[in-house]
C-alpha cells in the first residue's frame, strides 16, 4: 500500500511582470493540490486575515496597477495610464502565470467591491481561465446604486435621529459626485458594518490585526526595502482616476451570457453596492450555473465574514474545481 502524499504548502510574495511592470503577488496555501482563487480587490496586506482559508484553497492575492506593493515599486508612474481595461488585460496576465506556476488548468475568481467590475469583464473575456466567478459588493449600475446607496443612508440617519449624519449627507447632495471626497463621506455611512462584521472583528485575534496593519518585519506578504506611502491617500487616488469610468459602468452593457458558474455572496443590507440591484441583476443573466446568497445581518463588509464566507465557498465552489496537472 503507497503512504499517503504528504501536503505541499506555498508562501510566497514576489513581482511578477505584467506587460512591462513588476506587479505584487502572493501565493499561500497549505497545499499545491487545493483550487486556486485568486481574489480581485483584496490587497496583499491583508493575507494574515485569510489564514484559515489556506486549508482548503491556494489564495492568490493581487496588488493591482496604482495600489499596495505594486505602486510602490512604481512609485513614479502614479495613475498613469490607469483604466479598467488596463486593469483587466494585466489580472489576465496574473492569472495565465498562476496558472502555468502552480500547474492548474482554470482559477476561482473571487472579486469584492470595485474588483466586481474587472471580474466581470475578465470573465467575459477569457472565461477559458477560470472555473468559476465569485462577486461579493457587486457593483452592477454603478450610477443607479450609489443613487439608491445615497437614499438609503439619509433614510437610515433621519429614522435614527443621526443629526451629524444627515447635516452631512445633506450637505453633499445626492450624487452623482464630482469629488472624491462627497464620495468619501457617503461611503462612510454606506459602508458601516453591521453586527455581524463588527463581531468578527471583536473577536479577531489582536495578532492578526496588528499583522494587517504593520506588518512584522521580514513578513513575505509585502515587499520590502521600498519606500512608505499613504495608504489611504494612494487608494483615494486609484479611485479618482477611475472615477469617470466608474459612473459610466453597467454590467447589462458586458451582455447577459456568461460561460463560466457565476456565484453572488452579497450582504443582505449592503448599502454601497445595493443588493436589490444585484438581485436583478443575477435574474437577468444566463450562466452554466449561477447561485446568489444573501448573508443576513450583513452590509457592504459582508467579505469579513470568513468563516461564514468560506463555508460558502466550499459547499458552492470547491466541487468545480479541476484537478491540478
Amino acid at each position: 500500500m503507497s503512504s499517503p502524499r504528504a501536503p505541499r504548502p506555498i508562501s510566497e510574495g514576489r513581482f511578477i511582470p505584467v506587460y512591462g511592470q513588476d506587479q505584487w503577488i502572493t501565493i499561500r496555501g497549505a497545499d499545491r493540490a487545493n483550487p486556486v482563487l485568486l481574489i480581485l480587490q483584496g490587497l496583499c496586506q491583508t493575507a494574515p486575515f485569510l489564514e484559515p482559508w489556506e486549508n482548503d484553497w491556494t489564495i492568490v492575492q493581487w496588488d493591482p496597477p496604482g495600489v499596495g506593493s505594486t505602486y510602490a515599486k512604481n512609485m513614479g508612474q502614479g495613475t498613469a495610464g490607469l483604466s479598467f481595461d488596463r486593469v483587466t488585460r494585466d489580472a489576465v496576465g496574473v492569472a495565465e502565470f498562476i496558472r502555468q506556476y502552480l500547474g492548474v488548468a482554470k482559477i476561482a475568481i473571487l472579486a469584492t467591491s470595485g474588483g466586481t467590475i474587472n471580474g466581470l469583464k475578465l470573465v467575459r473575456a477569457r472565461p477559458d481561465l477560470f472555473f468559476a466567478y465569485i462577486g461579493n459588493g457587486q457593483v452592477v449600475n454603478f450610477s443607479r446604486q450609489e443613487a439608491l446607496s445615497y437614499e438609503l443612508v439619509l433614510a437610515q440617519a433621519r429614522a435614527t435621529g443621526d443629526r451629524a449624519a444627515v447635516a452631512e449627507l445633506e450637505a453633499i447632495g445626492a450624487p452623482p459626485y464630482k469629488t472624491v471626497a462627497a464620495v468619501a463621506t457617503k461611503d462612510k455611512y454606506a459602508n458601516a458594518m453591521f453586527p455581524a462584521e463588527q463581531a468578527i472583528f471583536a473577536a479577531l485575534d489582536p495578532a492578526v490585526l496588528a499583522a494587517m496593519r504593520t506588518p512584522p518585519a521580514g513578513a513575505n506578504y509585502i515587499a520590502q526595502g521600498l519606500p512608505p506611502f499613504d495608504f489611504r491617500a494612494v487608494s483615494m487616488a486609484w479611485f479618482e482616476a477611475l472615477m469617470p469610468e466608474f459612473a459610466a459602468f453597467d454590467a447589462l452593457s458586458l451582455g447577459t451570457r456568461f460561460d463560466v458558474p457565476m456565484f453572488f455572496f452579497q450582504g443582505e443590507q449592503d448599502l454601497h453596492t445595493v443588493t436589490s440591484e444585484v438581485q436583478s441583476y443575477v435574474a437577468e443573466i444566463q450562466a452554466l450555473a449561477k447561485v446568489l446568497v444573501l448573508l443576513p445581518n450583513a452590509g457592504h463588509m459582508s467579505f469579513f465574514l470568513r468563516d461564514q464566507m468560506l463555508a460558502l465557498l466550499n459547499a458552492h465552489v470547491r466541487p468545480l474545481a479541476t484537478a491540478p496537472r
